[in-house]
């Protein structure tokens, strides 16, 4: 029985057609991040009273602050090194995720002890929780650094697809019972 080989201009064909569909996949991820957290943005606006959408606006300032802090330039630092040896991604990994956990952790103390210390518990709650949610998706962005030096952008926007519905999701049901509780609801003019 004969081998069937692909003719080589078909190979260069299959190849554009899957760098086509990656760089579709990326841009379709992408841009159903940003609709995820204009959503929230939307549904935040109608369901919060005017005070709590600006405290959740300083939080969601006050945590992405955070999470350019604790990235600390690593993130480049660690594309580079995969980049450098895609045979062994741990090894440039393992050492700079240890760095990213002790950053991570002195956000996470800012995060929720700072709140608490210049705020009353009603507001420091989902304050810090905003911010907290901030710092998560930095450790996310920062692995998505190790994809793109290993070139593997189709892991890239898969992690970040799945932590903007997720996140988006989470925010929905928490706006959502917010917005249910008597107590929250927004004074309706008649």
């Amino acid at each position: 029985m004969r081998k069937r080989t692909l003719h080589p201009r078909t190979f260069v064909r299959l190849q554009r057609v899957k760098s086509s569909a990656l760089v579709l996949f990326k841009a379709a991820s992408d841009v159903a991040g940003k609709l995820a957290a204009f959503g929230v943005l939307a549904i935040a606006a109608r369901v919060l009273t005017t005070d709590d959408f600006a405290w959740m606006a300083l939080a969601s300032t006050a945590g992405w602050m955070l999470s350019v802090a604790t990235d600390f330039g690593l993130q480049l630092h660690l594309a580079k090194e995969v980049a450098r040896m895609p045979d062994a991604p741990g090894r440039a990994l393992w050492p700079l995720l240890k760095r990213k956990r002790q950053l991570l952790a002195a956000g996470f103390l800012a995060a929720v002890v700072l709140p608490f210390l210049w705020l009353d518990a009603r507001v420091a709650v989902p304050f810090a929780g905003i911010a907290l949610a901030f710092l998560l998706s930095s450790l996310v962005e920062f692995l998505n650094y190790a994809y793109r030096g290993l070139n593997r952008s189709d892991l890239e926007s898969s992690s970040n697809l799945m932590q903007r519905l997720g996140g988006v999701t989470f925010a929905w049901l928490l706006l959502t019972w917010t917005w249910t509780r008597p107590s929250r609801r927004r004074a309706r003019a008649p």
